[in-house]
């Protein structure tokens, strides 16, 4: 019989594909196993851990996980490990960290942290292996896609703006308002007001778009009357509808009345 590989998320587990005993406990993936006449299936678990690095950057750290032949994890070896890389597929080097760090044998059993320089992440891909001069200790090696760091103008502008959304609905919904007014045609964009649209523009306090073109309407192209010193201008297409009324003194205006829309 033989051990194979099954992944299920952050874990590998290794398992005899058939019913029986072995001869060999713990023997690697892919080895041959005599089998026996007692029922039953050995298996053994190890941590696959999976690391991701920033390309080119220095300060960044990759964890190891330590097992033994029956897959049990093993603490206090750091002295005895040390780590080899490949970037890109090409020459194998030492890892410039000599040792790794434990980080805690109690809470974290078997888990190693080895610090990588900024050049030795220079890569899109980075085989990252860990190896001990304790024969029983083991580790699975790492294929390590590199990303690169989001910086810059740009990367800043668009976290600043993602926040002020996250903070700002109401702001956010009024932006959207307006753009949805918005149509495109390839790179031509076309822009149209809705019915409320004008009621939007702010032309001073208390007054908006709609309202200021009304009056000026009115008093530029509306009927208007005199009565004493009051001249009164109507609406453009409402003779009914008085829109300003103006009280004049000797080449004065003394009092302007309005009626907005």
């Amino acid at each position: 019989m033989t051990l194979t590989a099954q992944t299920q998320y952050n874990y590998k587990l290794y398992a005899i594909n058939a019913i029986g005993t072995s001869t060999a406990s713990g023997a690697a993936n892919g080895t041959t196993l005599s089998s026996g006449t007692t029922a039953g299936i050995q298996r053994r678990i190890s941590v696959g851990i999976q690391s991701t690095l920033f390309k080119d950057l220095a300060g960044q750290k990759v964890p190891v996980y330590a097992y033994d032949v029956d897959g049990l994890a093993v603490t206090g070896d750091a002295a005895n490990i040390t780590a080899k890389i490949s970037r890109d597929g090409g020459a194998v080097m030492d890892l410039a960290d000599a040792h790794p760090v434990e980080i805690n044998s109690s809470v974290f059993p078997g888990i190693y942290i080895f610090d990588v320089s900024q050049t030795e992440t220079n890569a899109n891909l980075i085989l990252f292996g860990a190896f001990s001069s304790t024969a029983t200790v083991l580790f699975d090696p790492q294929l390590i896609y590199t990303r690169v760091e989001q910086s810059g103008d740009a990367y800043v502008a668009t976290q600043s703006l993602l926040q002020f959304a996250a903070a700002n609905d109401s702001a956010v919904d009024m932006v959207r308002q307006q753009t949805d007014r918005l149509s495109f045609s390839g790179y031509n964009v076309n822009a149209k007001l809705s019915a409320d649209g004008l009621d939007d523009i702010t032309v001073e306090s208390g007054m908006n778009a709609r309202q200021a073109l009304a009056l000026g309407s009115a008093v530029l192209f509306g009927n208007f009357a005199k009565s004493g010193n009051v001249f009164t201008f109507r609406a453009a297409n409402n003779p009914g509808t008085a829109r300003v009324a103006v009280s004049t003194a000797t080449n004065s205006r003394t009092v302007l009345t309005l009626t907005m829309p």
